[in-house]
């Protein structure tokens, strides 16, 4: 007859689309004196202008539970996130990385 186990690991994922707005300023080419034939250009600061960039990603969530069967309680709860892709190979690799790191902050009994 096999044994009950003690503890059971319940998993939950959650992806969400996240957005990265990163927005920059430039002045231009700097004030100074421009030498060109037959003289000087005066001074310019040049014109201040913003510009942005918006990069969308899709973030990953992985909560493992761990809970005591014999009691029914939660003994541990343990998170991961990272960067989903469209590459399941890759996305397999990031969750045994986070499943290995949930592991080892798990309290021991």
């Amino acid at each position: 007859m096999a044994e009950k186990p003690e503890l059971a690991v319940v998993p939950h994922v959650r992806l969400q689309q996240k957005y990265s707005v990163q927005q920059y300023t430039s002045w231009g080419y700097g004030p100074g004196m421009w030498p060109y034939y037959g003289g000087y250009y005066g001074v310019w600061a040049g014109a201040p202008y913003t510009y942005s960039t918006i990069d969308s990603y899709t973030e990953g969530t992985l909560i493992l539970d761990f809970v005591d069967l014999s009691k029914q309680k939660l003994v541990f709860r343990g998170t991961g996130t990272g960067t989903a892709s469209a590459n399941t190979e890759s996305n397999a690799e990031k969750i045994k990385e986070a499943v290995k790191k949930i592991v080892e902050k798990m309290p021991a009994s």
